[in-house]
Formats: structure tokens, sequence, C-alpha cells
């Protein structure tokens, strides 16, 4: 088992392809801020989707290791950096809904984590979800979680655990910086040493603008040997690639060579072209501008050969062929046959452009206006897996849930002219609502057992309920509130003092509406 980088360019066709990656040892005391000026880069992967979006979207990480710690960092590119509105505290399973790293690790035989961290913009916090597989070789046995959270503007999650995030200057990316103690990583003080091997699969998430409804782009990387797919590559522990501690570092730094074809030819063809221009398509013309060859369309990148400030010198070669025509062949095959040209004088023109992306916006026949997604939750419309299911009426506004929701939202809030105004991810199987609230029995992922919540009515924010003056948890565990081990409830209603839970064991519960503390029941017998 080893880390080592692979021999073959380290890519497969036009996207990254690292397999493993090799952990050096830290040269001297590291401290976590983001500035990577006390690392050792040289055993970085870059890790991106394709070449020409990767001065868009990619992802440059490293790991060191000492005595007492694992350390991880990452230089994103990402056009709107360190961007978060997922609340650990409401939403503590959502983060990688927007700009997140997930760590894939197995350690051993004993220990399997999912490791998701992000930055909650509105807080200026560093989060880290710790989900540790009940079964290290199958995670649909459950997980045991932590969630670590950093004060306002802190580096420190507590457990001896420490994250940091850096903008870039120009704003077009961010740096991230981990510290992981040997010890939460195998659940047991150790003593790590040289050529230890250990699984850590990657996977990068960037959000979208509203920075909690759905990632707009998404690569998997740090893969195992000879592992290409990347789907389902959050359960698929022997796809994730092998990390080993390396006993010296400033190891040889990895090469990223494209796997398609590259062209050579004897005449230089050399040009000037924007820096950040990601697509060159060349052609060669003779003097009276007849077309002979369409040369090349290229990521400048891959030939560029000089910087001048914000203008890249490319050069390309011209093997001094023409276009060439179809030559039919016995069995009907086909063969193209190029030409040389004729002695003479020729000119290129070429054409430059940023490239062209590919970013989810909406799916058809969707009655939101707009009917793609916005920042502030009032475009697009409800969930995708099944039919709207409940409707309250909370003032002017009207609310209607869906049973579940994995794309889109489960619960919105509609104005009088029937527009939605806003929207949430959970799913409701019962609603209530008044002119203040609205309150749900959730569904979702990670809703195990019946849950009381509260969000506003005019724009669904969470408003958790308030017992003695302090906010209590926003998914409310029903069976907590009754003092019970489990209940299912069957039906809620709100009124001007109580909210009513009707339970499958034939009693209604009184709820007051302020604390959510039970007041009184009644058999529901006759009711």
């Amino acid at each position: 088992m080893s880390g080592k980088a692979p021999q073959t360019g380290n890519m497969i066709g036009r996207q990254s392809q690292n397999e493993g990656i090799t952990v050096v040892p830290a040269p001297g005391k590291v401290v976590v801020d983001g500035k990577l000026d006390d690392w050792d880069w040289s055993g970085r992967i870059w890790c991106f989707a394709d070449l020409s979006i990767r001065e868009r979207f990619s992802a440059e990480a490293a790991a060191m290791w000492d005595e007492q710690y694992l350390y991880v960092a990452v230089h994103w590119k990402d056009p709107s950096p360190m961007m978060s509105q997922v609340n650990p505290q409401y939403n503590p399973n959502d983060g990688w809904k927007s700009d997140a790293l997930q760590l894939r690790m197995q350690m051993g035989d004993k220990r399997t984590l999912w490791l998701t961290s992000w930055y909650y913009t509105p807080k200026r916090q560093p989060v880290l979800h710790i989900a540790a597989w009940k079964d290290p070789k199958n995670s649909r046995n459950g997980q045991e979680v932590q969630v670590l959270t950093a004060a306002p503007g802190g580096t420190q999650l507590g457990h001896d655990v420490e994250l940091a995030y850096r903008r870039d200057e120009d704003g077009k990316g961010f740096v991230q910086e981990l510290r992981l103690p040997w010890k939460l990583l195998y659940g047991e003080a150790i003593k790590p040493k040289a050529g230890q091997v250990f699984r850590m699969g990657m996977e990068f998430l960037w959000g979208d603008p509203s920075g909690k409804e759905w990632p707009i782009h998404r690569y998997a990387d740090c893969m195992a040997p000879g592992v290409t797919s990347r789907e389902f590559f959050w359960s698929n522990l022997n796809a994730w690639g092998l990390a080993e501690l390396s006993a010296k570092g400033h190891v040889e730094q990895r090469r990223y060579v494209s796997g398609t074809d590259r062209l050579d030819g004897v005449v230089p063809i050399r040009l000037r072209v924007p820096a950040d221009a990601s697509r060159v398509t060349l052609v060669i013309e003779s003097e009276r501008g007849k077309r002979l060859r369409t040369l090349a369309e290229i990521d400048p990148k891959e030939y560029t050969v000089a910087q001048e400030g914000d203008m890249r010198v490319i050069e390309v070669g011209w093997d001094g062929l023409d276009e060439g025509t179809w030559k039919r062949l016995p069995g009907g095959r086909h063969r193209l046959e190029r030409h040389p040209v004729k002695p003479g004088t020729y000119r290129v023109k070429a054409l430059f452009h940023k490239g062209l992306g590919a970013e989810y916006e909406m799916c058809f026949y969707n009655p939101g206006t707009p009917p793609w997604r916005t920042t502030d939750g009032s475009g697009a419309w409800g969930a995708d897996h099944c039919a709207p299911y409940r409707v309250a009426r909370a003032g002017k506004r009207m609310i209607i849930s869906w049973a579940f929701a994995e794309g889109g939202h489960g619960i919105i809030g509609l104005d009088e002219k029937g527009r939605k105004r806003w929207g949430e991810k959970r799913g409701a199987r019962l609603l209530a609502a008044d002119e203040r609230y609205v309150y749900a029995i959730p569904r979702g992922w990670h809703v195990k057992e019946d849950q009381l919540i509260r969000l506003s009515a005019d724009r669904g924010e969470y408003c958790p309920f308030v017992l003695n003056g302090k906010p209590r948890e926003f998914n409310l565990s029903v069976a907590r509130l009754l003092g019970v081990e489990k209940v299912e409830v069957t039906g809620l209603a709100v009124g001007k003092r109580w909210i009513a839970l009707a339970l499958k064991s034939g009693k209604v519960v009184f709820l007051d509406k302020d604390t959510a503390s039970p007041v009184r029941s009644v058999p529901a017998t006759g009711v």
C-alpha cells in the first residue's frame, strides 16, 4: 500500500486523477492561521474536474504530520469564496450543501470517519462535523456524530482540533487549514511513524450564491489505485485514496499532463492571449484568406511558454499539412489523408474566450417566479420526490409542505397573490400555523424521531421555542418533551394559547405556544 504519485501524468483525459497523497513531515511548529508560510507544500495534489474550469473550480490539497497531529490544507479556486449560510446550530448535517471539504477516512480496520468542514459566514465560524461509523465497514449501520464549532472569528474548535480560513487577496479563492489530533482520528492514542498508511478520500464542494441550497460544483479525488469511478464516493471506502506518512519532506511535486493529444510540428506559431483565456482556436489560411487547416482548439495553459503581465505567450507547432481529405478504403472504412502545403506565405487567425461552463439553474415546468433558485429563497417551488402534502393558513400567508425533499424545498410560504416568498429544505408530514409562526413535524434524511420545529410565517426564519429566557434546541424531540422513550405524533393543531399534538397512543397533549412545555393531556376518545 502506498500513497505515492502514479506515473501516468495524474490525469485521465482533462480531469485530475490523483492516486493517494504523500503526507510529508511538518518542517517545524505549525501555526494554524491559513497563511501556510510554515508548510512544506511539495506533497500537494491538484484536484479539478476539467482543465477548462481549473481557474474557477479547483483545489490544491496537501497534508503534513508530526507526533501529535495530522495537518490538512486546501487552497481553493472559488468564484464565491468562504460562502456558507449553513448554520451548525440548526442544520449541523447540511454543511456539504455549500463550500465544504469532506474527508473520507479509514484509520486501519477499526475506525472509519466522515469529516465535513465549512466556514459559517454570518458568524465567521469554522465548523467540523465528525461522523464515526458504528460499523467501520458499513455506513448503513449508523454513525456517532460530533459537531465542533469555533467561537466567532476563532480557530479553536475543542478536542484539540483547530481550523482556520483565509480569503485570497484577489477574491477568487481561499485557504483552509485543519489540524487533527491522531487520538481523535484513531479513537485512541498512537505513535505515528514513517511508512504508516491510512485511507483518505477527498470531496470538494462549491456552493451556489445562496450558500445553503445545493452545491453547483463537486469533485472527488485522492483515489485508490486503479479506481476511477467517483459515484457514491462517500460510502465506497475502497475508492478512497491511500495517505502515506513520508520520512522526508520536499518530495518531487506532481505534474499534471493531459491524456489528450498534444499538437507538435516543425513550424512554431507563437502568439499572445489574455491570461484568463481558457480556450483558443487557431486556423491556417492562404494569403487570399482561403481556409487550409483548422489547426487547434486548445487550452492555452498547456502551451504557455512565457507570462507577460496579464497576457500569456503560447506556442503551437504546425506540421505543415492541410485539412486533408477522407479516402474510402475497402470494407466501407475511411482514412483521413493530409497533404503538405506548397511553399509560400500563410497567415494565422486565432479566436479566444474565457470558456463555457454549465451550472444547474432549474427544472422544466416549475411554477416558481422565477422558476430557478434565488438567494432570498423566493425562486423555484417545492420538493422533488413527492406531491404537496399539507397546507396551513398563517394570516395572509399560505404555507404548503411536502412530505420529504431531497432537492428543492419541503416547506414554502406564499403571499396573498400565491407567489412564493421563502422556502425551507425540511419536509413536513404534519403542519400548522398562526399569524406569526409555522409549526411542523419535519421529515428528512437525518430525522430519526418525531420532532417539533417553529419557523417565522413571514420569512421562514428559524424561531426556537424559548424557556426561562433561553432559546431551546431548534429540533425539539417530542419524546423528550413528554418524558417518554418513544412517541408517534398523528395530528398537529395550534390555537391562541396552546399547540395540540395527537398521539398514536390515544392522547392529545397540549403544549405552551411560547415554551413548548407540556400543559396537560386528555384522552383522544371521542375528540
